[in-house]
C-alpha cells in the first residue's frame, strides 16, 4: 500500500477517469492564463503611460537609448581618466557621499586641498563633456 493510503490498481470508471484528467489540464491552463495576464496587465500598466484614451510607451526609441549608452559610456571613460587624485577625492565626495572633512581625514590633506581636487575634477568632466 502506497504512503497515500489509496490502493493502486484497475481504474473503476476509464471514461470518467478520462473525464477528470481532462478537466484538471484545462483547469491548469485556465489558471495559468489568468496568472500570466494579471502579470503582463501589471507589466504594462508600470511600462505605460495612459493620455486620454490612448497608452503610450515611456520606453526610450532604440536610437536614444544608444546614445544614452554611449554617452554613459563616454563618462565612465572621463572618470576613468586623468587626473586620478582629483577624480579619487570626486568619486568619494559626489558619488560616494563623502564630506570633505572625512575625506581629507581618509587621505592625510586638509579640506582646502579636497576643494582644489574637485574643482579640478569639475573642470576635467565639463571640458570632457563639452568634446
Amino acid at each position: 500500500m502506497p504512503a497515500t493510503g489509496l490502493t493502486i490498481g484497475p481504474i473503476a470508471n476509464p471514461l470518467a477517469y478520462l473525464h477528470r484528467v481532462g478537466m484538471n489540464i484545462v483547469l491548469d491552463r485556465v489558471r495559468a492564463r489568468g496568472r500570466r495576464e494579471r502579470r503582463d496587465a501589471g507589466y504594462v500598466e508600470t511600462m505605460t503611460a495612459v493620455l486620454g484614451a490612448e497608452a503610450i510607451d515611456d520606453s526610450p526609441s532604440a536610437f536614444d537609448a544608444a546614445v544614452g549608452r554611449e554617452r554613459v559610456a563616454r563618462f565612465a571613460a572621463v572618470l576613468a581618466g586623468p587626473p586620478e587624485g582629483a577624480m579619487r577625492v570626486f568619486r568619494r565626495h559626489r558619488i560616494d557621499g563623502a564630506s570633505h572633512a572625512e575625506i581629507a581625514a581618509e587621505l592625510g590633506i586638509t579640506r582646502s586641498a579636497v576643494e582644489k581636487h574637485i574643482a579640478v575634477a569639475l573642470k576635467h568632466l565639463r571640458r570632457a563633456l563639452d568634446d
